[in-house]
């Protein structure tokens, strides 16, 4: 009898943990989209080093593959 009961309770408090689990990490996998979608979003909108060094007034060029650089005229 005793043992039916603590069955019972344990079942009952599984279930309320695997439901709140559930919330938790839904929850968190929304927020961590949203997150990446804002990175990306915010990335997308970000001028390139092109773009700046035009609008200073200057000549972007490509010293080597990675290396770049803004000549004024």
């Amino acid at each position: 009898m005793v043992g039916e009961q603590h069955m019972e309770i344990s079942a009952q408090v599984v279930q309320k943990l695997g439901f709140y689990m559930f919330v938790v990490m839904t929850s968190l996998l929304l927020i961590c989209t949203a997150f990446g979608f804002y990175a990306v979003i915010q990335k997308f909108n970000e001028p390139n080093w092109k773009e700046v060094c035009i609008a200073k007034g200057g000549v972007p060029v490509q010293l080597e593959k990675s290396v770049f650089d803004c000549k004024k005229m």
